[in-house]
């Protein structure tokens, strides 16, 4: 207060003072003893007029003071207000002008969202939906053959030819070939023996049995008719033993320079690679993920993840939408040395047919990071995902979290979020604010960041096509490894006609398709009889007494090419041996052959007395 009325006394005078001063220093020579004598007055001045103003500030009140300064208190709070009131208006306002200083945290993780985004989410400009016209009436054997079409069928069908005949080259050339082996009973392969052998494929996953002979077998407990109406067991057998999809004479030596390691499986790979992206194209959501192929064999790219359900096997990357799991790229891994394998690479590839058209691809923490979201989003592609907090472009200077709070940092258009719940989750994403969303989940209502909701609600795509596959998998254990793998691609052809299928019928408001439906219509459809399917009376299995039930008649057996009166042992004559004790060496000598047998049974029979005690009597023997 002494201080303060000691201000108001001298102000007045010192500002004359150093007026006097400023226009003294201008002067020069002899008006320098005029300064001197002109400031003694002043001083002497101020002497006289000091004891007047002591008593008129004596006379201002302790409590005027004190309103003061109170009202620069008040004051100091309404500033400090409406600063912070301009802090959360800029760090949330996303069309505020941007300052000098925004250019240099562009570079730089920060703690605001001023002028986020500076250039807006790009318009989607795909055009998704299916790119082949197809009738109202179509079949799912028409959506089918946009995959597995007479090209690819053609290919596979020469390839086996030619492995098959350099296979038995090379066997003749060790010694004569057995009667009944594949080699010595071998037939060039047809377009139809492709269809009906991928039909009977197809089969076998939506019928499972123990083994592949039991397909043919007449057990009443395991019968079923499908398989021996296209082709017998010997036949599949042969086929699947030579089946091929490549030349080997083509084929590089692993440790040269153009070594491929899926050189067995390149062809029919890449013919689906090109035919899933011709025909149909995605939404705005898409996701990158792994897929598996079961596998435990012996290969040097067979992988290990133990978060999948499958933990062993060959591994697919994909690029799906996230709406339906429709695969639109599709790459195997195999540890090709030509070909990089980390992270950023695999994304980039994967979503490099859709970049500069305005898609969202949702990756999880194995593929995102800052630097790969910063990329795509300067190449008008937005990016979300889950990421992991030791990467090395993440910030470090996020804080620790109560359960529900959220923190965030930005660079340029790159969001990182961290989000307590049950452990910490960090989000990276280029198109979503750090901002909360009440959401309902399975027992209570919470709120959620929106770049998690965002995520959980788009990256199921892949999973939701290894769900289906996972359904009816062609699945056989082979020698051979790509086999694995090509069986595989062969029903992920079955399920990429169900979902185009689908979203046809959807269209025109017609109910979906289940899958199963979908294989049944393509056993009917596929196959290509050469002969006409046997009566229905045998399509059925067979009761343990069915040869004493129903109208049987004898029949000559059928000839063949090789063989144009053929004969079999009677089944009658046969067991009565057996059941008499006659050794298996003696039988050969007295075995009953005919030229008769049963069609319904399909049992060789003497036309007299053994046709008619089969047919009559419980124990013919």
């Amino acid at each position: 207060m002494a201080e303060r009325r000691r201000r108001n006394r001298v102000v007045p005078f010192e500002e004359v003072l150093e007026q006097c001063l400023q226009s003294g220093s201008e002067d020069e020579g002899d008006e320098d003893g005029w300064e001197e004598d002109e400031r003694e007055d002043e001083n002497d001045l101020m002497n006289d007029v000091a004891p007047e103003n002591n008593q008129e500030d004596e006379e201002v009140g302790d409590s005027d003071f004190e309103n003061e300064e109170e009202r620069n208190a008040e004051h100091e709070m309404e500033v400090g207000d409406e600063q912070e009131d301009r802090q959360i208006d800029d760090l949330y306002d996303a069309d505020t002008d941007i300052d000098e200083s925004s250019d240099e945290e562009e570079d730089i993780w920060c703690q605001n969202l001023r002028g986020f985004p500076r250039i807006p989410s790009p318009t989607f400009t795909g055009v998704p939906g299916l790119h082949i016209d197809m009738d109202d009436d179509s079949r799912p054997i028409d959506f089918y053959r946009l995959f597995m079409d007479d090209d690819i069928l053609r290919h596979i069908m020469e390839e086996t030819n030619r492995y098959a005949t350099s296979c038995i080259a090379d066997k003749r050339q060790q010694g004569p070939l057995e009667p009944r082996s594949i080699f010595a009973t071998w037939k060039p392969l047809t377009v139809g023996d492709v269809k009906n052998f991928i039909s009977i494929c197809l089969h076998m996953g939506l019928v499972h049995k123990p083994q592949i002979a039991d397909y043919w077998s007449v057990h009443p407990g395991t019968h079923t008719s499908y398989a021996s109406q296209l082709m017998p067991r010997e036949r599949f057998s042969a086929i699947l033993a030579f089946l091929h999809l490549v030349d080997n004479t083509q084929y590089v030596p692993f440790g040269d320079e153009d070594h491929d390691p899926i050189f067995k499986l390149r062809p029919f790979l890449r013919h689906l690679q090109q035919k899933f992206q011709e025909v149909y194209t995605p939404t705005q959501q898409v996701c990158v993920d792994e897929a598996m192929c079961p596998f435990k064999g012996r290969s040097r790219f067979r992988v290990y993840m133990k978060d999948k359900p499958t933990k062993w096997g060959f591994k697919f990357y994909e690029c799906c939408e996230s709406e339906c799991g429709y695969v639109h790229q599709i790459e195997m891994f195999c540890a090709d040395r030509r070909v990089s394998n980390r992270p950023y690479d695999v994304t980039m590839r994967m979503v490099q047919p859709l970049l500069n058209k305005g898609y969202q691809v949702f990756i999880d923490n194995y593929y995102c990071e800052p630097k790969i979201c910063a990329d795509l989003a300067a190449q008008g592609t937005m990016v979300c995902g889950t990421v992991r907090k030791n990467r090395v472009t993440m910030p470090r200077d996020l804080p620790e979290l109560r359960r529900g709070e959220i923190a965030f940092r930005r660079k340029g258009r790159v969001v990182v979020c961290k989000w307590k719940d049950k452990k910490d989750v960090f989000v990276c994403s280029t198109m979503h604010k750090p901002d909360l969303e009440i959401v309902q989940c399975r027992y209570e209502r919470k709120e959620k960041p929106l770049a998690v909701i965002s995520y959980i609600a788009n990256m199921s795509g892949v999973d939701n096509s290894d769900q289906l596959i996972a359904y009816f998998p062609m699945r056989r254990k082979s020698i051979k490894w790509w086999k694995k793998p090509f069986f595989h691609l062969l029903t992920l052809c079955t399920i990429q006609a169900m979902i185009l299928l689908n979203k046809h019928r959807r269209a025109r408001g017609l109910r979906k398709v289940p899958l199963d439906r979908m294989i049944k219509s393509l056993l009917l459809d596929l196959p290509v009889y050469e002969v006409a399917p046997p009566a229905a009376a045998n399509d059925g299995p067979r009761l343990p007494n069915f040869r004493l039930q129903g109208r049987h008649f004898p029949a000559v057996i059928p000839a063949s090419d090789s063989v144009p009166k053929p004969r079999r042992n009677c089944k009658v004559c046969y067991d009565k041996q057996r059941a008499a004790g006659v050794a298996a060496g003696t039988m050969k000598n007295k075995r009953q052959q005919t030229h008769f047998m049963c069609i319904l049974c399909d049992v060789p029979l003497c036309p007299a007395p053994c046709f008619e005690d089969y047919h009559t009597k419980k124990s013919y023997v």
